[in-house]
């Protein structure tokens, strides 16, 4: 049987090295962080084994077993930093739709009360309108007052 082409701790640092860039770590992506020599299928089980012998969360147990206070202190000021900041940045985010929000809310209120304004102009045109058709239609039919020379 031919011995495989990487170590299990050069797949580890492999590994490493990926999820501190952010990447998950997909059988592809492996392969050419280390290098791309032999089998793929390779480096891949052996990262699945090491996931089901729960040996890829062992860096995060040892570094959360031997923390010291001020470490904790530490990490909890940048936690409460890192949250505010985020908030900070969620609000100048937000910031400039709730302007353009505002506009708009402002907008729609003027365009409501002109169209309101203009149906009661029109409304108060549509009575003269209907007053001088009754006129004009009693002084065709003749029923005022005429004058006989």
């Amino acid at each position: 049987m031919q011995t495989p082409a990487y170590s299990h701790d050069e797949v580890f640092a492999a590994v490493m090295a990926l999820t501190a860039a952010g990447e998950t770590p997909t059988r592809a992506n492996l392969f050419n962080k280390l290098g791309r020599r032999g089998q793929s299928l390779t480096a891949w089980k052996t990262y699945q084994e090491m996931i089901a012998a729960g040996l890829l969360d062992l860096p995060r147990q040892v570094m959360e077993e031997d923390s010291s206070p001020e470490l904790a202190k530490a990490e909890q000021a940048h936690k409460d930093a890192l949250r505010t900041l985020t908030e900070v940045v969620r609000a100048q985010t937000a910031k400039p739709y709730q302007v353009r929000l505002q506009a708009m809310e402002k907008s729609l209120i003027e365009h409501t009360t002109t169209v309101a304004d203009l149906e009661a102009v029109v409304g108060v045109l549509e009575q003269h309108i209907e007053q001088l058709e009754a006129d004009l239609t009693r002084l065709r039919k003749g029923n005022g007052q005429r004058l006989i020379l």
